[in-house]
Parts: structure tokens; sequence; C-alpha cells
């Protein structure tokens, strides 16, 4: 895959959710560039065709250090923006049949930042709050992103009825 096929596609992720068909023994990798100022970074993903009980998801920074690897047909990973680059997100499964995989792979802008001259205590309670506005932030796009899940899923079921 080319550098700006992989940029495109990084940003693609970035603005809506993805579907995905994951051969069998051929894994498939998607790309995010993020730099570490971001608020964070957050990944959905969900099994919306075939037995995903073999999908493997791991999820790369960019100095190669696994941030996440989970076995299983769902998943959903939140983390602040350890260091600068292009992080990398790689579905593989074993299965005789492929799977289709529906998924997210966002980073967060930071709302704002703390007035500098306030002092210590208010720094603590906006970044407090501020912390609860991005988890907030986090959950609403999980639902977002189940909620195309699940059309995509009713599509599929309906296109196969008919």
């Amino acid at each position: 895959m080319s550098i700006r096929a992989a940029i495109l596609l990084g940003i693609l992720v970035f603005v809506m959710g993805l579907n995905t068909d994951i051969p069998s023994g051929h894994p498939e990798c998607f790309f995010l560039e993020s730099q570490k100022y971001k608020e964070g970074m957050s990944l959905n993903y969900e099994v919306l065709r075939g037995m995903g009980d073999e999908l493997v998801t791991t999820l790369s920074s960019p100095s190669g250090i696994t941030l996440f690897h989970k076995t299983g047909p769902s998943g959903r990973f939140v983390s602040p923006v350890p260091e600068d680059g292009m992080y990398r997100v790689c579905f593989a499964q074993s299965t005789l049949v492929n799977i289709r995989v529906g998924f997210s792979f966002h980073a967060d802008d930071p709302a704002h930042d703390v007035v500098s001259n306030a002092d210590a205590t208010k720094i603590e309670q906006a970044r407090a709050v501020e912390d609860m506005v991005y988890e907030l932030n986090t959950n609403l796009d999980t639902v977002k992103d189940t909620q195309s899940y699940m059309k995509a899923k009713s599509v599929y079921h309906h296109s196969g009825k008919e």
C-alpha cells in the first residue's frame, strides 16, 4: 500500500467508520497519522458478517509498540496519543471464509486549552471537566459507530432476503 493511499485512508477513517472484508490469512491494515498534542485516539470495531471469534486486532504505535491486541468479534480501545506519527490497526483472521468488519479509528482534537494565568486549583478542576467531556465525547462516538454497524447489518440482512 502506498503512503499516499495510507494517508487518504487515514483521512477517511478520521471522518467516518468503514467496512472492510478480511480474507483468510491476509491481514488488512489501516493507518492514522496523529500528533501527540491531540486529545486522544479511539478504535471501535465489530464483525458485521461471518464468524468473528478468530478475528485478531492489533493497534501499533509509530515506534512499533503494540498498544492493543485482542482476539474476538468486537472491541474498543481509547487512549491518549503517546507520540507523533502514523498509527496502524491490522485485522487478521484464519477462518475459511472472508469476514466483514465495521470499524472507526479516530484522533480527537482538544476542545480548548486551559487559561495560562489560572491558579492550580482551577486548572485541576478544568482538566477534570475536560476529561469528563472527552469521555462523554468518546462514548458518543461509540454510540454513533454502533448505530452505523447496526444499520450496515440491517442493510446486509435485508439485501439477503430479496
